[in-house]
């Protein structure tokens, strides 16, 4: 049996075709792929066993009530965030920075005003000096504000004022040119017009003239 197997073994090797380079350079390639992989692997689990050591030791540490940590890629990062959340000690990770970003682990939960200062301000330290600048720093913005806010304010009031008179002027102008006759008690126009004929005129005046006399001739003087 043993003799037919290495017969079969030897025709299997002849007839299966090699690998072309192609194939080889990739097969290569994949090959080096894994060895990375299972290296950094090795290097993330490294990194969260040391992580929870530290975890461990922060807890015990009744001096310290933050750990900060450095900035550092995302995948550390996690590495703090998951082991901080096995330890099942109620601690409190918060990540901070724009472009490089870095974790701070807590004790206690901090204060609106430290997330704000570290989110929006780029505050890397806090202490009680710090935290009494903050605030010295937002109040004087704050005073900055209102007072640009009452400025506009004010100024907006008075375009408002100026804009009325201008406004009612354009009313009233609006109204003399629409009808001026009216408003200033003069004849109309329209009853200005004599649509009678110039004979007409003349027969009526000659027919006034004749009533005038007639009347002067039965009262006279």
């Amino acid at each position: 049996m043993d003799l037919l197997g290495d017969i079969l073994d030897s025709m299997d090797k002849n007839v299966r075709p090699g690998l072309s380079k192609a194939d080889k350079i990739l097969k290569k390639q994949h090959e080096e792929m894994r060895k990375t992989a299972e290296k950094e692997r090795v290097i993330i689990n490294n990194y969260k066993v040391k992580i929870q050591n530290k975890v461990a030791d922060f807890l015990r540490n009744d001096k310290l009530d933050v750990m900060i940590f450095p900035e550092m890629e995302q995948v550390f990062r996690s590495c703090i965030t998951e082991a901080v959340d096995e330890s099942g000690s109620g601690l409190i990770c918060h990540t901070f920075g724009k472009e490089s970003r870095y974790v701070v682990v807590y004790k206690n939960p901090p204060s609106e005003l430290e997330l704000e200062a570290r989110r929006y301000y780029d505050y890397r330290q806090w202490n009680k000096e710090i935290e009494a600048e903050f605030k010295k720093k937002k109040e004087h913005e704050a005073r900055l504000t209102e007072a640009s806010s009452s400025q506009a304010d004010g100024s907006g009031e008075t375009s408002k004022g100026s804009s009325k008179k201008p406004k009612l002027i354009h009313v009233e102008c609006e109204a003399i040119s629409t009808n001026p006759n009216r408003n200033f008690g003069m004849v109309s126009s329209d009853l200005k017009k004599d649509k009678r004929t110039v004979e007409e005129t003349l027969n009526d005046i000659q027919q006034k003239k004749r009533q005038k006399t007639q009347q002067s001739n039965i009262n006279p003087v």
